[in-house]
């Protein structure tokens, strides 16, 4: 029975979240961060620098990567290049791996959970309960990096359970603890404050080992220390092949900065600020996934605080104090609940599983009741998320409130995401899956889709009910069930009128800068936001490099229009020039009396006139 449910489960609770997943998909950003994600896959995945400048427009981050480490998008990079060469939306396949990270990361859970010799069905249960019942569903539809951290902490996780075995042959005795390092290296990689983690980690190894008995423990210290000098040698060579601006976080110059800059910064709404990642009505994790108070329950069931539930409990708090000490109470931001805090999520799922065992296997029918009504309400709390997309919700705030957002409002229960969500998908306020915006042409397409999802879930309802997971078949068809649902997914969602696909002007501009321009050119498109900014970024030619162009501004006095940074822009045009290199402008419809094409020539630029189109009025101009 054992042999089989550690195969079955995991596989089915993958194959239904992607499912899931893809049924919601969404293929759009609702903040500047993932356009930045996006655009540093685009530019590495064509050898160009590690930079944003197709951000350049936006006034946060112009252009720049800030620093961010480097392998959310390195990862982007083959199904980035995939499909450049077929056609299919660069941005929208990114998404795909969120997805992707997230349904692994529950099934690792499950394989977790019947390591440590939990009942199969609440093996199940827990990796349901990640996927559906917490902020991990949202953030499976969005393009950041924390479901990767999530993935490779759960990875970690689980290689250490195993390399604790008894009686394992040399050979596992030292590869086990290189490739559970070599993941706890990686975690840093794609976010470094997830770093906290790793004393966590080790403290469960050590814990492990000194369980096996001293006669045994000097037999693991050789190994494991050849292990970390292994580790140490393959990130120094890996640090050596990565961009040179990716790697700024892990400088000793940066950890100067941080020593230096971390005790001055602001802690004056420090309880504050932890307050408010853990139980504010607007953000905090346990009010956005309320399965996880059973947490709180844990200790009581074997009358004792186990080593594990400490690690687990730790780990979360070293993430929220680490954000609390970095951004005091200004941590906050627009997306739902406390993304800071996801790359934990996976320790305080197992820090709640012996609390779920015991309500789901419990006889009285009361505590089974309450534990299936936690779980319910922790997944009707994600769906309103799925209702409405962040920046509605934002706009509405301010249009409501009359000011920006701040720090106070996440204890404004008014003003709860949890509920205003739902209140404006009742006023039909637009969510962001996809298949709301395709046009007819992709209508089969989705529906073939929705087709696949079906079999494919009722496939994995009956094999679960069977418990036969060994069957070839089963394995054979969902696999081929995974893959279909994969391509089927970007495909049909090229179509999203979001991405002005059925735009023939654009697919015209774009073909042209595909003619004229070499590997080294640089185009600039006016401006970020605007509508043939979001074609280009997910369709555009992917061989020169491309630059966005700020939007119009206006003076705090007397409300003057203005573009900003055109003297950061001339000295671009100027440098690619310089090199010998074109240079395009493509301008949208000019607002008011303000066009690029007028302030370039005012930085003593020759602009020519290569070509006009109508609907809309657009123009494409040769910069000398």
């Amino acid at each position: 029975m054992r042999n089989k449910s550690s195969f079955v489960y995991p596989i089915i609770v993958f194959s239904l979240l992607l499912f899931v997943y893809m049924l919601t998909f969404s293929g759009f950003s609702s903040t500047d961060d993932e356009q930045l994600f996006s655009a540093l896959t685009e530019n590495l995945a064509h050898g160009r620098d590690y930079s944003a400048l197709p951000l350049f427009g936006n006034d946060r981050l112009q252009g720049t990567a800030s620093g961010v480490e480097p392998l959310h998008p390195i990862l982007g990079i083959p199904l980035c290049l995939l499909a450049d060469k077929f056609g299919l939306g660069k941005v929208q396949v990114l998404y795909l791996l969120p997805a992707l990270y997230t349904a692994l990361t529950a099934a690792l859970l499950v394989a977790i959970s019947e390591k440590k010799e939990y009942p199969a069905k609440t093996s199940l249960l827990l990796g349901l309960a990640y996927g559906l019942g917490t902020i991990a569903f949202p953030y499976a539809r969005t393009n950041f990096r924390e479901p990767l951290a999530a993935l490779l902490i759960t990875t970690s996780l689980i290689w250490v359970e195993i390399s604790v075995e008894e009686d394992q042959k040399k050979w596992k005795k030292i590869f086990y603890p290189i490739v559970g390092l070599i993941f706890l290296g990686l975690v840093s990689l794609t976010k470094i404050t997830t770093a906290t983690v790793i004393p966590f980690l080790a403290f469960l190894y050590i814990d492990r080992k000194k369980a096996l008995g001293k006669e045994k423990i000097s037999k693991w210290i050789l190994p494991t220390f050849f292990s970390l000098i292994v580790l140490i040698l393959i990130g120094y060579l890996l640090l050596s092949f990565l961009p040179t601006n990716s790697i700024n976080r892990f400088t000793f110059r940066f950890f100067d900065y941080i020593r230096f800059t971390l005790p001055r910064l602001p802690h004056d709404h420090f309880w504050s600020a932890i307050a408010g990642l853990l139980i504010s009505p607007g953000k905090g994790l346990f009010i956005y996934s309320p399965v996880l108070l059973l947490i709180l329950v844990s200790p009581f069931i074997k009358r004792r605080i186990s080593p594990d539930w400490v690690v687990y409990i730790g780990a979360l708090l070293s993430l929220t104090v680490v954000q609390a000490l970095i951004y005091n109470d200004h941590w906050w931001s627009i997306t739902w609940g406390t993304r800071a805090l996801l790359p934990s999520l996976p320790f305080v799922c197992l820090a709640a599983l012996p609390a779920l065992n015991a309500g789901f296997n419990h006889k009285n029918m009361v505590l089974r009741f309450f534990t299936f009504s936690l779980l319910a309400i922790s997944g009707c709390a994600q769906i309103g998320r799925l209702l409405t997309s962040d920046p509605v919700y934002t706009n509405w705030v301010v249009q409501y409130t009359g000011r920006g957002i701040d720090a106070m409002m996440q204890w404004d229960l008014h003003l709860a995401p949890m509920l205003r969500h739902w209140w404006l998908a009742g006023n039909s306020q637009a969510s962001d899956i996809a298949w709301f915006y395709i046009n007819k042409d992709a209508l089969v397409l989705f529906l073939l889709l929705v087709l696949f999802l079906s079999i494919g879930s009722l496939i994995c309802i009956f094999f679960l009910i069977k418990k036969d997971s060994r069957n070839p078949v089963f394995i054979s068809i969902i696999t081929s069930l995974i893959l279909i649902v994969l391509v089927l997914t970007p495909v049909s969602a090229q179509f999203d009128q979001r991405y002005n696909k059925d735009v023939i002007v654009f697919r015209e501009i774009s073909d042209y800068i595909c003619k004229k321009t070499q590997s080294g050119d640089l185009v600039l498109i006016d401006a970020y936001l605007k509508p043939f900014w979001w074609y280009y970024s997910n369709f555009g030619c992917s061989k020169p490099e491309w630059v966005s162009l700020p939007y119009l501004h206006q003076t705090a006095i007397n409300s003057e229009q203005f573009f900003p940074r055109i003297s950061e822009i001339s000295s671009m045009v100027q440098y690619t020039l310089f090199k010998g290199k074109q240079v395009f402008l493509i301008q949208s419809p000019p607002e008011l009396t303000l066009s690029y094409e007028e302030e370039i020539k005012k930085a003593g630029f020759f602009v020519k006139l290569m070509n006009v189109y109508t609907n809309p009025n657009m123009q494409i101009y040769m910069l000398k």
